[in-house]
């Protein structure tokens, strides 16, 4: 095997992380969203500004929250899009802003600002204008921006928004020169700091930097010009508080363009530099609401012996799971299942339907797939490793090595499906795995990665599902995602590295049922490390889904014991 081939394909396989991809807090964390929780922020000059979140609205099938805010903002030029969103939108993978008016307004305000204070200095200067041109100015933003996504890794950027404006010079009636801007932001992790505030100390505060990149477009075009003004702003979120500081600096969009050496009768304004820290605020904390009030594992498992549940998936595919005696572990009683028919792939193993054995206590609902589990994610990262050296093979006529691989998984405890009292928007640790991936692709050549996963469950209320074995009313939805972290035991080179795929499942349980749907979205543990834009070998599959629902059940009941008391 070549030298460049072997590169390539030790880049392939294990692609080493610039930054780590740490574990990191959702990103809810970083921006509370309590209805009535508030924030009070103040400039270097002593003005205050006072947001507090309020009820939202639903767009487009996705609730978004709103702020109030005291005072209202009047100068739009003053507009900061990080601190006054519209409406703003939470979930597992980002924070979004709904700030498309505002920073509309913002952006025609400035480009406003610059062309009268230009037109004002030509005046001044007693410039003879017979025409005085008049100007119009478009602008059109995106609906919304995206100002922090998950996983929060350092050193890699994402696409905040993307902004268009236009400046149309009319002279004697027509429209003698446009000028067309196209405003790109990206924003940054630079790491984490302590930061000092009136509101107190904020320590692993995340610090975020949000950079535009303008091109410009003169129509008729001119020779000599400077590039746009540009703007450059951080932001600090501390956890569980949300933005403790904020500091702008921005430059003139159309000043700045003009060359310093031009013989002009004016001095161009410098960058405008804002800063708001934290001085007061307030984060309510949601009472915890039980669902029902219940308090009984059973009510959403039932495990009386002979009752059974037949599922079928999306391709048709049945699967009957029959509860029988089960067996005594530590002086805990556990139930068993028995399935038709048995598993023969374990990388479709669903460990949410296919314990080996359960118990109901008063802390929930558990589920012992210790063994099945790491059979499933060894077999899970077999698969891929196989499509990756055989795609490597295929490309490589006659190579001289055959790469080797050994894997190790490890499931630290069972599976906790289901957490008792059961809680609104409550989270649990539902399960740990620890697994090893160690590769050999050429003599005393081998690199090791190890994988940390930890799956989290959350109530999130309750919903009617329509299967083939009838409706089910208040099902609860249970919501479970998995977040993992991957560690290497030496450096490969990298320009850009994905993180490892997750697996997001949704399982839906009937009061006096049990499960009557799940679904599934697994992406791929290694293989979707690959930066997409490789050119690599093979095709990355993508993310596989699959939806069990209930076609047919039976639960039986306990027959009463009449026991003589002697």
């Amino acid at each position: 095997m070549t030298k460049k081939i072997f590169a390539s394909f030790a880049l392939m396989l294990f692609l080493i992380i610039s930054a780590p991809l740490a574990r990191s807090e959702k990103v809810v964390n970083y921006f509370p969203s309590t209805i009535d929780s508030y924030w009070v922020y103040e400039d270097k000059d002593g003005n205050t500004l006072k947001r507090t979140v309020i009820e939202g609205e639903e767009i487009s099938g996705e609730i978004y929250k709103a702020f109030n805010y005291e005072p209202e903002l009047k100068e739009w030029e003053h507009f900061i899009k990080y601190i006054c969103p519209e409406l703003f939108r939470i979930n597992d993978k980002k924070i979004t802003l709904s700030v498309k008016e505002g920073i509309e307004k913002a952006v025609k305000a400035q480009l406003n600002k610059e062309l009268d204070f230009l037109f004002q200095a030509l005046t001044q200067d007693k410039l003879q204008i017979d025409d005085a041109p008049t100007f119009d100015i478009s602008v059109e933003a995106e609906d919304n921006i995206s100002l922090l996504i998950k996983p929060t890794v350092t050193n890699e950027d994402w696409d905040v928004t993307e902004i268009n404006a236009k400046i149309e010079v009319t002279e004697n009636g027509e429209v003698q020169s446009t000028l067309d801007y196209t405003i790109v932001e990206t924003g940054i992790i630079l790491g984490t700091e302590t930061v000092e505030t009136t509101a107190g100390s904020f320590e692993n505060c995340l610090k975020v930097q949000y950079q535009t990149e303008t091109a410009a477009i003169f129509t008729p075009e001119e020779g000599g010009m400077n590039p746009p003004g540009e703007t450059v702003s951080t932001v600090w979120f501390a956890p569980n508080v949300g933005i403790v500081k904020i500091h702008e600096k921005k430059g003139n969009m159309f000043l700045d363009m003009i060359l310093k050496d031009e013989d002009i009768p004016f001095v161009i304004p410098p960058p405008k530099e804002t800063t708001l820290t934290l001085k007061k605020f307030e984060i309510k904390t949601e009472e915890p609401t039980s669902v029902v009030g219940e308090k009984k594992a059973v009510n959403y498992f039932p495990s009386t012996v002979d009752s059974y549940w037949v599922y079928e998936d999306q391709d048709g595919n049945t699967l009957k799971r029959t509860v029988i005696e089960g067996e005594e572990i530590a002086g805990e009683t556990y139930h068993a299942f028995n399935y038709e028919p048995e598993i023969e792939d374990w990388v479709d193993f669903s460990r949410f339907i296919h314990p080996e054995l359960f118990k109901l206590s008063d802390k929930g609902i558990t589920l012992s797939v210790k063994e099945e589990v790491e059979k499933a994610v060894h077999a899970r990262l077999t698969k891929e490793m196989q499509i990756a050296i055989e795609g490597f093979k295929n490309d490589v006529p006659n190579n001289e090595v055959e790469p080797t691989y050994d894997i190790k998984v490890e499931v630290e405890k069972d599976l906790l499906l289901l957490n008792i009292p059961i809680d609104l928007n409550e989270e649990w640790e539902s399960l740990k795995i620890n697994a090893t991936m160690t590769s050999s692709f050429a003599e005393d050549h081998s690199i090791t990665i190890d994988f940390t996963i930890i799956e989290t469950g959350i109530v999130k209320g309750k919903e009617t599902i329509e299967t083939l074995s009838g409706t089910f009313e208040n099902c609860l939805k249970v919501q479970y995602w998995t977040e993992t972290v991957a560690t290497f035991d030496q450096d490969v080179e990298s320009d850009e590295v994905d993180p490892p795929g997750e697996t997001f499942t949704t399982v839906w349980f009937a009061p006096n049922v049990g499960i009557v749907k799940i679904h599934e979205k697994k992406g791929n543990l290694f293989l979707d490390m690959i930066p997409k834009d490789e050119d690599i070998p093979f095709v990355i599959p993508p993310p596989k889904e699959t939806t069990l629902t209930l076609k047919k059940f039976e639960i039986k009941t306990e027959k009463p014991t009449n026991e003589k008391v002697e």
